[in-house]
């Protein structure tokens, strides 16, 4: 959350602990879900040799820029709820390949990320609200 003297001149932000460590934790889901359309953009490239593509390798990139974020997420964040944070992930990449990769979304499919973006929302928010009033 934003603190009281947030907006300075300049437009600058000041953001709590709290706000800093769930961007973190969206970094986290942004670089993973990313990693995984790039791996899958590799795969199909050169079926024969994915590892020789560039998409592979920024792939992997993301996968250990994924791996620091999370290790900074967690200094502050419990890992139960992080966990569940994480998940939104299971949202991210569906949708993602839907978007650039033109892979197809069943409606059972649909239901699961609506169900997986719920259960997200009510694990992170209680969480969340009880963070900003400490």
């Amino acid at each position: 959350m934003l603190t009281s003297d947030t907006i300075q001149p300049g437009f600058s932000l000041k953001l709590s602990a709290s706000a800093k460590a769930y961007l973190k934790l969206g970094a986290c889901a942004g670089l993973l879900a990313a990693g995984e359309i790039l791996l899958k953009i590799g795969a199909t490239a050169q079926p024969d040799s994915p590892m020789t593509h560039w998409a592979t390798w920024i792939g992997i990139v993301f996968y250990v820029l994924n791996f620091v974020a999370w290790l900074e997420a967690l200094k502050t964040i419990p890992v139960g709820i992080a966990f569940a944070v994480q998940s939104i992930v299971q949202l991210m990449v569906p949708i993602s390949a839907w978007l650039f990769l033109h892979e197809q979304i069943s409606s059972g499919r649909a239901l699961g990320i609506l169900l997986v973006f719920v259960g997200v929302f009510l694990a992170a928010a209680p969480s969340a609200v009880a963070d900003e009033r400490l």
